[in-house]
């Protein structure tokens, strides 16, 4: 029997899905942020413009806000995070660094350069923007130099995110691209048209969020691109979307500040660094890959003993005790039987499964595997074996999605 090629799934991959599907949760007084016209997550706050060129500074987890310096932002056409500052984005064309302890910002670049500016984000301390005229442009912000990137194929971009290695644009008609930062190609993600209607967008923990124009909100992986919805409920009128941290916010046009997804918490720096390392296949034990596959085999149930000794996780307990309580009795209610057919789940009293995955390699205690069909083919995951009794389940690229299990 070819151990590397056992079927087998992590239940780990279903359990995201599962919790991340629920209701929003109203964050602050309703009507406080009736008019914003731009919204950007920074240092753990939330900072808006309204309308009168008023900056706000949020603190998210109460609703609390300050004005932050003086009304100088009533031109502001894009609102972006960039290192320990803003950037703003008039809709003159020109571009400000921002202060954002007391609002002082200064001009960047030659006034006007991103007149035509019509999407825009920052990925890896990369400006990118893309002009009316389809053509997409990499700057320093500091500087407030820029080139041309590739062809002039995107003047049909709605939304332009940034996430870890590429960049994603929902188009006009809905399809999602991802687009390589470094020369301007581009390859389809996901079913054509399947975001048609998104009145707002955000990067979150590596993940695209887009609002429907009925007030759906909908979720995806960059690979393979395929939608589904985040929340359980839906809440018409959502324009603005941002990212605090993995934390997602939105903004109706109403003035109501949402909690829109309160994921997991991060994974312990050194977990985050055992997934992020994709092991090579030279570097791998097959011996090893076997004996940590059958030692995954049997029965598990969710533990959530690590998480709670975890300070972060005690920080959103804290910050958002209804949605830690969800997920914590999600994962005590969970369990996962484990053999060489596959991985059985039972979450929320629904069994599903099983699921294929090929081992792919092993090294220490961390087995690490690719899920060959199921909701999420082809991602892969790490498993962490931190005794013979406990793992620890973290998906590649997944930020804030670690999960515990104990043997039974």
């Amino acid at each position: 029997m070819n151990i590397a090629k056992s079927h087998i799934i992590l239940a780990f991959l279903l359990i995201t899905a599962s919790v991340e599907s629920r209701a929003m949760t109203q964050v602050g007084k309703a009507g406080d942020w009736a008019n914003t016209i731009a919204a950007a997550g920074l240092n753990g706050a939330l900072y808006t413009v309204e309308a009168g060129g008023a900056l706000y500074a949020t603190d998210p987890a109460k609703g609390t806000w300050k004005q932050v310096g003086q009304p100088d932002f009533a031109g502001t056409k894009f609102l972006l995070p960039f290192g320990d500052q803003l950037l703003c984005i008039e809709k003159s064309g020109s571009l400000y660094l921002v202060n954002p302890g007391d609002g002082s910002r200064r001009q960047s670049g030659k006034a006007g350069d991103w007149a035509n500016t019509i999407a825009a984000a920052v990925m890896e301390g990369v400006l990118y923007t893309v002009e009316a005229g389809g053509a997409l442009y990499a700057t320093a912000p500091a500087e407030g130099t820029w080139k041309q990137v590739g062809k002039p194929d995107f003047a049909n971009t709605l939304f332009l995110l940034g996430l870890k290695d590429s960049l994603a644009s929902i188009e006009k008609d809905g399809t999602l691209y991802l687009i390589n930062p470094s020369d301007g190609s581009w390859r389809r993600s996901g079913k054509e048209g399947e975001w048609q209607g998104a009145a707002a967008a955000s990067a979150c923990g590596g993940k695209i969020y887009a609002t429907a124009s009925d007030g759906a909100l909908y979720v995806a992986a960059a690979e393979p691109g395929a939608r589904q919805m985040a929340e359980s409920a839906k809440h018409p009128g959502i324009i603005h979307l941002a990212a605090v941290g993995n934390q997602l916010y939105a903004i109706s046009n109403k003035g109501n500040l949402y909690a829109a997804l309160s994921g997991p918490p991060q994974a312990r720096p050194e977990a985050q660094k055992s997934a992020a390392a994709k092991q090579p296949a030279e570097d791998s034990n097959p011996a090893l890959a076997g004996a940590l596959t059958f030692k995954f085999m049997g029965k598990w149930k969710g533990d959530t003993a690590e998480l709670e000794r975890d300070p972060e996780f005690q920080k959103h307990k804290a910050a958002d005790p209804a949605a830690v309580k969800m997920l914590t009795d999600t994962m005590n209610g969970m369990a996962m039987k484990v053999t060489l057919d596959g991985v059985t789940m039972t979450v929320l009293d629904k069994t599903v499964g099983p699921y294929p995955f090929e081992a792919l390699s092993a090294s220490g205690n961390t087995l690490c595997i690719e899920t060959k069909d199921g909701p999420k083919k082809g991602v892969r995951s790490q498993v962490i074996f931190r005794d013979d009794k406990h793992i620890q389940v973290i998906e590649d690229g997944g930020a804030g999605s670690a999960m515990f299990f104990k043997k039974e």
